[in-house]
């Protein structure tokens, strides 16, 4: 504290926080020693104060105990937290409290928006903030008006905003839907509300007011009077900053000239590479590519080993090289191939199983099985970066064409050359949304969505560290204007129908985009309950447990499970249970290593074929599904369908499909709840059965083949929609 009046204006920043917060819920991010809850706590306010800091968190708790009325005291929950972590975020407060916490955090704009995520509709904001453009120690941010401005997100309603005692406050309300078209006109609104004009008066009166400050500061703060300079002091000043300014008009000339000289030898460089790419490159970029897709295990060593901003940069260069100089037409390379005839359906997608090591496209090649019971003839179109050249073969009775990603400009034209009159494409890249759109003058086109490509990638926020997003920003936020673009031009394309896995998927959609997206249908994907066939187990089969899922990204959760096995092991009672774990993904190692001391737990890095997993099915009772979001949850689905007990998370669209008739829910990201779940399930063999009986039932009544495919082929007969509100 460097004057008496420090400790005065802390106290009316909280003052004002405390007179501006409505009654109700409210998320005290970083709440510091307490202060706020100290003077906010109220018997009609319930308080979640988090701070990252634990012994932050202790003086908070200890300071309210010694100030506040026990029964006022029940109603603040103190947590030690990363609000960059998956645990904090949830939905539903009346307001979200930032008192000086947004400068000390590196991601200004994901931290404000995942604050703002966390209130209710009308729900408000209250920021105070450091003014000004230099840094104090600690602090990783400095904020001007505008810049802070600029960091809040667009579904925030400016309130009130003013500079004072050296620091910005803000009061907003949250109004439109976060991705919803009204967030255009608030933004409008916003900036008409507070022009630069009134930005800069407001500075202004705060520089002055800082200024007088300054000046009434005590005397023993203050800097001692520097002697009065004379005028030959000023002449040879004067003479010095002259000749540093002719020395730098120098430097500033002999740059420019440098700078010229390297535009030239960057023309000669880039035509010279170009001719080497066209001539040498090209071809071995594809061989190198095709043989590290073809090693699972090399590629997944790369994908750890490599910065991602470097792998984004090396796929970006080596598409862009790629189509400036692959030679000849992609369309005229796809037809010469010959592929015959005579199918009654073409579906194109991105990702198919075919024992490559890695998870994808399952739930596709069980609609393909489907299909081709019922007599439908298939050509399976795969576009991937995995092929160098185009290849055709046929499996399981499939007829696949595998397509090189260079050559996927090719796509849309191969597919009007064929005879087929239905064109079903899962997850289609944004960019060919027109070209489909162009092409249903010719056939039936059904475009599936399957997550990622409609939703807004903020809301799995806890899938990137803060540096990811640093780095990925510009990235991420380009391919969501492009999916969310599509998905808008869609609602003017009436004859292309689109399909949504699960309601919950659909309402993201439409959430994050604005779109209408009226021609909309919810089919859920495809369970086969013959394959997955029920089989009824032993209650004591309970204590074998099995985890089955990719460790790719965080949406998967397997941290909440393997250290719920971890916490286990503390408890007595541990080693009469088993627990398998097989997975593939760049988390696998660092979340199973605290696991491998424990010799009733098998960990093992593997793919699985349909068939390796259907045997786990039959060899285990429990299987564990933990999630933070799912739009379906297809493996949980196919381990009800065998008769295994489910426990989970009821996150995303898991209520759709799963209750605790079926199994057992634990609290979203609670290790210690999971844990528990799995205490409960394995201590009720009366329970056990009867719901392994209710899940499969369960199952085969929402995702089977009645209720999926057969209205999947209806979509082929008819250019008629079923809607699913």
């Amino acid at each position: 504290m460097v004057d008496r009046e420090t400790p005065r204006h802390s106290d009316a920043r909280i003052d004002w926080l405390v007179e501006h917060c409505p009654f109700g819920s409210i998320l005290d991010i970083g709440c510091g020693e307490g202060m706020f809850e100290a003077n906010a706590a109220h018997e009609r306010r319930t308080i979640d104060a988090i701070d990252i800091r634990p012994e932050a968190i202790a003086q908070a708790k200890a300071l309210c105990e010694r100030t506040l009325d026990r029964q006022i005291l029940k109603n603040i929950r103190f947590e030690v937290s990363d609000f960059h972590g998956p645990e904090t975020g949830r939905p539903g407060y009346d307001a979200v409290i930032l008192g000086e916490i947004v400068e000390h955090v590196r991601e200004p704009e994901t931290f404000l928006y995942r604050a703002a995520y966390a209130l209710k509709h009308n729900g408000k904001m209250l920021v105070t903030v450091p003014w000004g453009p230099s840094k104090a120690p600690g602090q990783a941010q400095a904020f001007v008006l505008s810049q802070f401005l600029d960091a809040l997100p667009d579904f925030v309603r400016w309130d009130d905003l003013g500079i004072v005692d050296g620091h910005i406050r803000f009061l907003g309300t949250r109004t439109v839907k976060p991705g919803s078209a009204g967030t255009d006109k608030l933004r409008a609104k916003n900036r008409q509300r507070f022009p630069a004009d009134l930005l800069l008066t407001i500075s202004e009166r705060a520089a002055l007011e800082f200024r007088q400050i300054s000046r009434e500061l005590p005397a023993a703060h203050a800097k001692p009077p520097t002697r009065r300079s004379n005028s030959s002091d000023l002449t040879a000043e004067r003479d010095a900053l002259q000749k540093q300014l002719t020395m730098l008009t120098t430097e500033r000339e002999a740059l420019l000239k440098q700078r010229d000289e390297l535009e030239r030898s960057k023309g000669d460089v880039v035509l010279a590479f170009r001719t080497l790419a066209r001539l040498k490159l090209i071809p071995l970029v594809g061989r190198v590519r095709a043989y590290v897709e073809a090693r699972p295990a090399l590629k997944a060593r790369i994908l750890r080993t490599l910065p991602k901003p470097v792998i984004h940069k090396l796929q970006k260069h080596v598409r862009a090289a790629i189509r400036e100089t692959t030679l000849g037409n992609p369309k005229r390379v796809l037809i010469d191939h010959k592929v015959p005839e005579g199918h009654d359906l073409i579906v194109v997608c991105n990702n198919y199983p075919d024992g490559g090591g890695q998870y994808g496209g399952e739930f596709i090649r069980a609609r393909l099985l489907a299909y081709r019971d019922r007599g439908v003839k298939c050509l399976l179109v795969i576009c991937n970066h995995r092929y160098s050249k185009p290849h055709f073969a046929t499996h399981e009775g499939i007829d696949i064409f595998r397509v090189p990603m260079f050559l996927s400009r090719g796509i849309p034209s191969f597919v009007a050359e064929r005879k087929a009159r239905t064109l079903f494409v899962h997850s289609p890249p944004p960019e060919s949304i027109e070209e489909l759109r162009s092409l249903s003058r010719l056939k039936k086109v059904v475009l599936w969505f399957h997550g990622f490509e409609v939703r807004d990638y903020r809301r799995l926020l806890f899938n990137y560290s803060t540096e990811d997003l640093e780095r990925q920003r510009e990235f991420l936020d380009s391919a969501n204007r492009a999916r969310m673009g599509a998905l808008l031009r869609l609602d003017s394309a009436q004859s292309v129908a689109t399909v949504f896995v699960s309601d919950f998927q659909l309402d993201v959609a439409r959430t994050d985009s604005g779109a209408l997206l009226k021609n909309a249908n919810v089919i859920h994907n495809f369970v086969d309950g013959e394959f997955f066939s029920f089989k009824e187990k032993a209650p004591e089969m309970a204590r074998k447990i099995l985890l089955i899922r990719s460790f790719q990204t965080r949406n998967y959760a397997n941290d909440i499970a393997t250290e719920a096995i971890r916490l286990l092991s503390t408890r007595p009672g541990f080693e009469e249970l088993s627990f398998t774990i097989r997975g593939t993904g760049q988390y696998f190692d660092e979340l199973t290593a605290p696991l491998a001391h424990l010799a009733n737990v098998d960990v093992a890095e593997a793919y699985l074929s349909a068939n390796e997993i259907k045997e786990l099915h039959d060899e285990h009772g429990i299987f564990l599904v933990p999630s933070r979001f799912d739009t379906q949850g297809v493996s949980m689905c196919e381990a009800m369908a065998s008769g295994l007990v489910c426990i989970t998370n009821p996150v995303a669209a898991i209520p759709e499909f799963f209750d605790e008739d079926c199994g057992y829910f634990a609290k979203a990201d609670s290790v210690e709840a999971y844990a528990d779940a799995i205490v409960r399930a394995v201590g009720a063999p009366d329970l056990f059965q009867a719901k392994a009986q209710a899940a499969a039932r369960r199952v085969r009544s929402q995702c089977g083949a009645p209720t999926t495919i057969e209205r999947e082929l209806m979509l082929m007969e008819s250019r008629a929609v079923v809607h699913d509100e």
